[in-house]
């Protein structure tokens, strides 16, 4: 449940909220208001909805003089699964290295990849295989989002 002072605006289906724990202070969150276990299993209303803030934000974050880093994050929930998606600011000169650091990073881990082509679904890539995220994705994205200097996210 999100503090209702983090939420920034609200839609019908969606909010975007402040991450309790920002690795930056403008990492946001798009998140739907029902339970949704992944984009993959949202409505298609959701998703257009979410694509509006996600758009918007954006903007936002263009108008500061940074890239957007989004990854879509799965947290279970008393028994049921809950999905956001998670927005990060990006400075331009390290977009580069955020693709090294995430395929470096999975590998390490033994992760895969998958590439998405634009305007491509997780449902149609993915199927209805699981795809989850625990840590991985925070320190990775903790590395980038702090331009390369070492970050703990245990910190935040």
């Amino acid at each position: 449940k999100t503090e209702e002072h983090l939420i920034v605006s609200v839609g019908v289906q969606s909010y975007v909220a402040l991450a309790k724990g920002p690795l930056v202070p403008s990492h946001l969150l798009i998140c739907p208001i029902e339970h949704v276990a992944t984009s993959a299993s949202s409505t298609k209303d959701l998703m257009e909805e979410m694509e509006l803030f996600q758009s918007a934000l954006q903007k936002y974050y263009e108008s500061e003089g940074n890239e957007t880093l989004l990854w879509e994050r799965t947290l279970p929930t008393k028994g049921v699964s809950h999905m956001h998606y998670q927005l990060l600011p990006v400075a331009p000169r390290f977009v580069a290295d955020a693709e090294r650091n995430l395929l470096g990073e999975a590998k390490r881990l033994g992760l895969e990849f998958k590439q998405m082509e634009k305007g491509a679904t997780v449902k149609e890539v993915l199927g209805n295989m699981p795809f989850i995220r625990f840590k991985f994705g925070r320190d990775a994205l903790s590395y980038i989002a702090e331009g390369g200097n070492s970050f703990d996210s245990r910190d935040a």
